[in-house]
């Protein structure tokens, strides 16, 4: 009875223990290595935590025709065997919300401030950038949906009356899984290069 007793519990510990360190490891260090290896382990995980179910049925079955008592232990034994899914999941959630996230610093190293700044995701979803002022940068993270191009219109400042709208492709292709890193510049000349490095 004590041997399926364990057998489940290593069986519900493994696969909580094993995704907490990749993940907290993925965490420090964001090497995609670790999703990826996250992702192979998932099959053999699943394979434990169905063995720990297995297990949990024969030390019931053990308990009963031993006339011992089995309730209160089993059940921590299933809710642990449970618990590894919604971990599983938050975890891929957070994964997931971490890795597609666009950071985007605008740079205005002219001498005029700028208007408003305006990207636009391939879903057609705006986001609005507060105006620039004369050499100054703002950092945004953002989380574009669709696949397609993300694009960028400047607004000319409010006083300059004989500005003209500029307008660019600021990401040739996103896609809602993975995220990316660009630089929108603003030059001293009131040209725009887009760094994506």
């Amino acid at each position: 009875m004590q041997k399926w007793h364990r057998i489940a519990w290593v069986c519900g510990l493994t696969p909580l223990i094993t995704g907490l360190v990749f993940f907290i490891a993925w965490l420090s260090t964001r090497q995609n290595g670790l999703v990826f290896a996250g992702l192979v382990m998932i099959y053999p995980l699943l394979l434990m935590i169905l063995a720990g179910f297995a297990a949990l049925v024969m030390f019931v079955r053990t308990a009963k025709r031993e006339n011992r008592p089995y309730l209160l232990k089993s059940l921590r034994i299933l809710a642990l065997l449970l618990v590894n899914f919604p971990a599983a999941g938050g975890m891929a959630a957070v994964t997931h919300h971490i890795m597609s996230v666009f950071t985007v610093i605008f740079i205005n190293s002219a001498d005029a401030p700028t208007g408003a700044i305006t990207l636009k995701d391939p879903d057609n979803r705006q986001f609005s950038i507060a105006p620039l002022a004369p050499h100054s940068s703002a950092e945004q993270k953002f989380h574009f949906q669709g696949e397609g191009s993300v694009t960028y219109r400047i607004e000319p400042d409010r006083a300059d009356s004989g500005g003209q709208a500029r307008s660019g492709i600021l990401f040739p292709y996103v896609t809602t899984a993975l995220g990316g890193y660009a630089r929108l510049i603003i030059k001293p000349g009131g040209d725009i290069a887009v760094d994506e490095p």
